[in-house]
């Protein structure tokens, strides 16, 4: 993947694998066992359960997600931990001084192109015992598939996101999200909603055996592969319903790994353990904000739910919580404004990318008596084709969407947050969302680095 002069992302090949093949010291990929996840929502969630429950299994498990969260070098972790940011820019500084000495006939390595670059090249460097990649941007023309063999290919939910730059449908979309399989080997299928996404998928893999998931008493999910491995109750610490599909896809793809390529130390116990300790920051996420003076802390759910389906699932989630916010508010305030029976609204703070179909999300969002900031955020570090909505368009969109909903323009997360804390009420629930990048911002607000050491 790369970016022309007017920022537009191209994907492609061929600059990232002529640059590792020959323009290295040696080729990073050459003995580096490899786990690749694809998808549009869940592939994050996957990541992090694959490579909590390798590292508690005792194997040094390298993890690259994309886009990074707060640093660019939180993107490259080894056991659970960021590559050092001395370490990274070194590397980058020494990765785009060899690219531009040896610029080759397809030109200048991207941003990304180097980052994934650097990745493989610390992993091999550390002698990890396997690598967990997260794709970039679809999956064909991804800079991360680069490998003629991988482990396990991993396909998560696939949805219509990116669409026109790989694809203009959902079956494009999953055959672009597919084209990370690998002859011969093994592909877990995550649950789709969209069934034109798992017959285009099923048809280019050819045989695929999904595990299947059912929930049990609510937190667990039982996982009942098309294997030996009898039936494992598994914690499921990450928020949201939903995980019990993403934490299916990560045992299975666990499974395949100590069934079919001696991952001997990745026992029930072992995954049940990384499963219980995972953390994947940013998502269904509540924070605590100090109040400006005397009174009671505020709590608000970050997440990063930049799409439709994201949305539609941070919107029940915030419908569970909101009925337990509304007892907690009650027993605070000694007396109740509104019944149990009908809970608090919501506000959402909310920033999005450009391009965003502002209004979709927006509908699987607000209710009747919520309220809306619209912020911006900062730009993100190495990814100059992002760009962040104007507030004033966000408020537009809103008051299309919504001409009763109350909405208020700010500058900055800051001062909302800054807003927040001086108002403290408790007569609503504030969820930030619309972008990761925007999450990330509240995490340097409140000075939260989650990757900066190892998790306990």
């Amino acid at each position: 993947m790369t970016t022309d002069t007017a920022g537009k992302i191209s994907l492609g090949l061929e600059r990232i694998t002529d640059f590792l093949r020959y323009r290295l010291p040696r080729d990073p990929r050459l003995g580096l066992r490899v786990v690749h996840v694809a998808g549009t929502n869940g592939k994050g969630s996957v990541c992090a359960l694959i490579s909590q429950a390798l590292i508690s299994a005792g194997y040094k498990t390298g993890t690259f997600n994309s886009p990074h969260f707060l640093e660019p070098n939180d993107a490259i972790r080894i056991q659970g931990v960021a590559i050092p940011a001395s370490d990274y820019r070194d590397l980058r500084v020494w990765i785009n001084d060899l690219d531009a000495k040896t610029a080759s006939e397809h030109g200048r390595l991207s941003l990304f192109e180097q980052a994934t670059a650097a990745a493989l090249w610390w992993f091999a460097e550390s002698k990890v015992d396997v690598a967990v990649i997260e794709v970039g941007m679809g999956g064909l023309r991804d800079a991360t598939n680069v490998f003629g063999v991988s482990l396990v290919q991993c396909i998560c939910a696939i949805d219509e996101d990116h669409v026109g730059m790989i694809g203009d449908t959902i079956e494009e979309i999953a055959q672009e999200k597919a084209g990370i399989i690998r002859p011969g080997s093994w592909v877990v299928l995550g649950t789709q909603g969209r069934s034109a996404a798992f017959h285009r998928v099923r048809q280019i893999a050819q045989k695929l055996s999904p595990a299947r998931i059912r929930k049990r008493r609510g937190s667990h999910a039982a996982i009942a592969p098309p294997t030996p491995t009898t039936d494992v109750d598994l914690p499921l610490v990450l928020a949201g319903h939903y995980q019990a599909a993403n934490a299916g896809i990560a045992f299975y793809a666990l499974d395949v790994l100590r069934t079919h390529y001696g991952f001997d130390l990745l026992t029930d116990a072992a995954i049940q353990v990384g499963f219980q300790n995972v953390r994947w920051p940013g998502r269904l996420a509540w924070l605590r904000l100090r109040p400006a003076g005397d009174g009671l802390a505020h709590w608000l759910l970050a997440d990063g739910a930049h799409n439709e389906p994201a949305a539609a699932e941070l919107r029940k989630y915030v419908d569970t919580a909101l009925r337990r916010f509304a007892q907690q508010r009650h027993i605070l305030a000694g007396t109740a404004a509104r019944t149990l029976n009908e809970p608090p609204p919501v506000r959402w703070i909310v920033g999005f990318t450009r391009g965003k179909d502002v209004a979709a999300i927006l509908r699987q969002l607000v209710c009747p008596a919520d309220v809306v900031w619209a912020v911006p955020f900062a730009q993100p570090d190495e990814m100059p084709w992002i760009t962040c909505c104007d507030p004033g368009d966000i408020a537009h969109q809103v008051s299309a969407a919504f001409p009763d909903t109350p909405v208020t323009e700010f500058v900055s997360p800051i001062a909302a947050v800054e807003q927040l804390r001086v108002e403290q009420s408790a007569d609503y629930l504030t969820v930030l969302c619309g972008s990761l990048y925007l999450v990330a911002d509240l995490y340097r607000t409140l000075d939260i680095r989650p990757f900066d050491s190892a998790p306990v």
